[in-house]
């Protein structure tokens, strides 16, 4: 019998990680708790500048306080989401394709793909993607010269495919 991805919750709050934000007394596990007690229910892990072992590390740790509360994707690292138990990954645009990712991981992580048009989506969704992670909706630290504030782009992905959509990016 083939494993089933975790489901996503009807409704998505979802936290992206940047350490660079926290302060030095700050804790990324206590903040993502904190985000969760909030109403957090989905953790996207986000450090580009982690060496594997450490971000390896750190989905340890943030699945702990993660399990039975919210979902935990790693960005674009498959082997350390599968090493940490994570619930998924996320893949960037011009990251690892689905398709690729799905032979790796199999039926039981989920899989989000970022996505900036319609086109994309489509693509992505068949690609067969979980999830789409469509951004960037608001200005944001990581994207400073993102397209943003593009409404009809959300309504207009959200009437052409079928997969859930997720708006990101400053929020």
């Amino acid at each position: 019998m083939a494993t089933m991805p975790p489901k996503l919750p009807e409704l998505v709050l979802c936290l992206v990680t940047d350490r660079s934000l926290l302060r030095e007394s700050d804790s990324l596990v206590d903040t993502v708790d904190a985000a969760i007690r909030g109403g957090v229910n989905m953790v996207q892990l986000r450090d580009k500048q982690a060496e594997q072992s450490e971000l390896l590390r750190i989905t340890v740790a943030l699945k702990q306080v993660t399990v039975g509360r919210a979902l935990l994707l790693v960005n674009d690292q498959i082997d350390v989401a599968i090493a940490g138990e994570a619930d998924g990954v996320q893949l960037g645009e011009v990251s690892l394709p689905v398709r690729a990712a799905r032979k790796i991981c199999g039926e039981k992580m989920l899989i989000g793909r970022s996505v900036h048009s319609v086109n994309g989506a489509k693509q992505s969704e068949h690609d067969g993607a979980d999830l789409l992670l469509l951004g960037t909706i608001f200005r944001s630290r990581s994207h400073p010269q993102g397209i943003v504030g593009r409404a009809s782009l959300i309504n207009e992905v959200v009437r052409t495919v079928s997969k859930p959509v997720i708006g990101i990016g400053g929020i």
